[in-house]
């Protein structure tokens, strides 16, 4: 059998990605990301989206990218495209966030589930999960952390921290 033909009907592909870029602006503190988020039109988009949201130690925002586009009432997220976004931006901290179309901002179940599981991936892969974001119509914003619904990483690390130091204490006695 000559190298073209194959007895099973599979066919291997060479590709290369290419990254196209939608909108450049100057990095902004992640405090100015609701700033970017009006300006850039992402809490009126038509279909669920959720967005990665990549920044650095100095709260410099690295990156946002797409990672699912889903219908009016839900998005499909693969956890591992979040992460392969973040190591791709060269940092470790990221936030998430997603759209609701319908202009409701509380939470739903499968928010709540979807955040938990990307807190577990990424304590394990060591990356910094800092907060999940619900944005709606017309430029409203609901953070999880801050209404109590998630701890960021930075606040667990510094809470294990805490809790290590102390038991090295407690034996020490």
């Amino acid at each position: 059998m000559g190298a073209s033909e194959q007895s099973d009907g599979l066919k291997v592909y060479y590709a290369t990605v290419q990254l196209n870029i939608l909108r450049e602006a100057p990095a902004p503190n992640v405090m100015h990301l609701p700033d970017l988020v009006v300006e850039w039109g992402l809490s009126s988009q038509a279909v669920e989206c959720l967005w990665v949201v990549g920044f650095d130690a100095t709260q410099q925002v690295r990156c946002i990218v797409e990672i699912a586009r889903g219908n009016q009432f839900n998005v499909q997220v693969d956890i591992s495209s979040i992460f392969d976004a973040i190591r791709a931006a060269g940092t470790n901290r990221f936030y998430v966030m997603h759209n609701h179309p319908s202009s409701g901002l509380r939470p739903t179940k499968k928010d709540l589930v979807l955040t938990q599981q990307i807190a577990m991936a990424a304590a394990i892969s060591a990356l910094h999960f800092e907060d999940h974001v619900i944005l709606a119509p017309p430029d409203r914003w609901y953070s999880l952390v801050e209404h109590g619904h998630m701890t960021p990483s930075a606040e667990i690390a510094r809470l294990v921290a805490q809790s290590a130091s102390q038991q090295v204490w407690s034996h020490r006695r």
